[in-house]
C-alpha cells in the first residue's frame, strides 16, 4: 500500500509537469515559418519578396544562399533577386529561415519551387561582373545553364557572358539583357576559336517592363577568335548591336537578320572576316515630328 502511494505521487507530480509544459509551450507560442512569396521581372531579373506570415512580433531572418543575392530587408519582409536558376527543371531553390523570440533562435530549411518560367543567369546590379559561359552551373543542382538551350526558352541576363566553351548555340531563344551588360564571343586568344550562333527566330533585347524604362544593353562583342553567326535573329535596344573594333579576326555571318532601335546597329573600325552578310534589316532611331531622334523605345540611362 506504501509503495502505492508513493507511485501516486509521482504520476501526479508527472502529470502536473507535463500539464505545465503544454501551458507554458501555448503562452509562448512555437515559431511559426510560414511565409508568402511573391514574384516580379524587373528589366531582366527575377526579384522574389518573401512575407512573414506567422510569428510576426518576432525577428525573422532569411538566406538563399548562392541563389540570392542583393538582399533589403524591411521588417519581416526581404526581397531577393535570383541568381543562376533554371526554373525549367523544376528544382527547388532551399529558403533558410531563422526565428528570433524572446532571445531564443529556431531555423528551419525549407524548398520553394519557382513559378517563373526562365533561366536566370548572373549577379544582378553588378555591372562589372563577368561570368564565363562553361562556369555557369546552377546554384541548386550544379547543372550547366546554357545547355539545351532551344524550344522558346526565356534566358534573363544579369551580368555580362563571355563565352569561351568553343561552340554555344541558341535556337529560338528569347534572351533578356539587364541593363549594361554584354555578350562576349571569344577571349582574344586566337588558339582557341569560339563560335556563337544564334538561329530561328531568336530574339537578344533589353528589357520591356524595367523600373529604368528599359535602359540599353551593352551590345554583342567579337573578339579576334570569336566567330558569330546569327540567322532570323532579333537584336534590339543596343548600345551597339555588334562589335567588332579592334579585332580584325573576327568572323561573323549575318542572314535575314533584324537589328532594330540600337544605337549603332554594326560597329568595326578595322577589318574583320565577312562569312556572308545578306537579307538583313536595319531599323534606325526613328525622328519626331521635330525632327529629334525618338529614343522612346530605347533609353540612354547610364549604366
Amino acid at each position: 500500500m506504501k509503495h502505492f502511494s508513493v507511485f501516486r505521487q509521482i504520476w501526479v507530480a508527472l502529470l502536473f509537469l507535463a500539464t505545465f509544459n503544454d501551458a507554458y509551450a501555448q503562452k509562448e507560442g512555437a515559431p511559426n515559418f510560414a511565409f508568402t512569396v511573391s514574384e516580379q521581372i524587373i528589366d531582366c531579373k527575377l526579384q522574389l519578396t518573401i512575407t512573414a506570415q506567422g510569428s510576426t512580433n518576432c525577428e525573422h531572418e532569411w538566406n538563399l544562399g548562392s541563389c540570392g543575392s542583393n538582399q533589403i530587408k524591411i521588417g519581416n519582409q526581404v526581397t531577393f533577386f535570383i541568381s543562376n536558376v533554371n526554373t525549367y527543371l523544376n528544382t527547388p531553390i532551399i529558403v533558410d529561415h531563422k526565428i528570433t523570440c524572446n532571445g531564443v533562435v529556431s531555423g528551419l530549411s525549407q524548398p520553394y519551387s519557382i513559378n517563373t518560367q526562365g533561366i536566370f543567369i548572373g549577379k544582378p546590379e553588378d555591372y562589372s561582373a563577368v561570368f564565363s559561359a562553361s562556369g555557369l552551373i546552377g546554384c541548386n543542382n550544379g547543372i550547366a545553364l546554357l545547355s539545351g538551350m532551344e524550344s522558346q526558352k526565356n534566358l534573363y541576363v544579369a551580368s555580362s557572358i563571355q563565352f569561351n566553351n568553343n561552340v554555344q548555340h541558341f535556337d529560338n531563344v528569347d534572351i533578356c539583357m539587364d541593363p549594361g551588360t554584354s555578350l562576349i564571343v571569344g577571349t582574344g586568344n586566337t588558339f582557341m576559336p569560339n563560335l556563337v550562333q544564334f538561329t530561328n527566330g531568336s530574339k537578344i533585347h533589353n528589357g520591356i517592363n524595367g523600373t529604368s524604362q528599359s535602359a540599353i544593353w551593352k551590345g554583342i562583342e567579337v573578339k579576334n577568335d570569336g566567330t558569330l553567326e546569327m540567322y532570323n535573329t532579333t537584336v534590339k535596344g543596343a548600345l551597339v548591336g555588334i562589335n567588332l573594333k579592334n579585332n580584325a579576326q573576327a568572323r561573323i555571318r549575318l542572314q535575314n537578320s533584324t537589328f532594330d532601335r540600337n544605337y549603332i546597329g554594326l560597329a568595326a573600325n578595322s577589318n574583320f572576316v565577312n562569312l556572308g552578310i545578306i537579307g538583313n534589316v536595319f531599323k534606325g532611331i526613328a525622328l519626331t515630328s521635330q525632327n529629334v531622334p525618338d529614343f522612346s523605345g530605347v533609353s540612354l540611362d547610364p549604366y
